[in-house]
């Protein structure tokens, strides 16, 4: 397999994610309880893989790539940091409700 190959793959893959992440914004833009199902360890992995994705485009020099997947990436980044201050919200008042 060539790099052309690659490239064109990656390509794709990076607007099909972009399409999706779209699609999620919009969701969590209209019903911000949209993020509510979330799991704090699945959102961690998704950003962890789209970071590794990043670090990939920008090895490969891919500007296009690069732009596309950081949308992906803040988005994710964003989940993750909601899920996790939503996390421990709950742990505080479960814990402040055994007191």
């Amino acid at each position: 397999m060539n790099f052309a190959t690659i490239d064109l793959v990656a390509g794709f893959a990076n607007i099909v994610g972009l399409v999706a992440i779209v699609l999620l914004i919009g969701t969590v833009v209209r019903d911000r309880k949209g993020l509510r199902g979330f799991s704090l360890s699945g959102t961690f992995l998704i950003f962890l893989s789209s970071l590794g994705f990043e670090i990939i485009y920008v090895l490969l020099v891919n500007p296009i790539n690069i732009a596309l997947g950081f949308l992906n990436l803040a988005f994710w980044l964003l989940a993750f940091v909601f899920t996790f201050q939503k996390w421990t919200l709950e742990r505080k008042h479960h814990s402040s409700v055994k007191m």
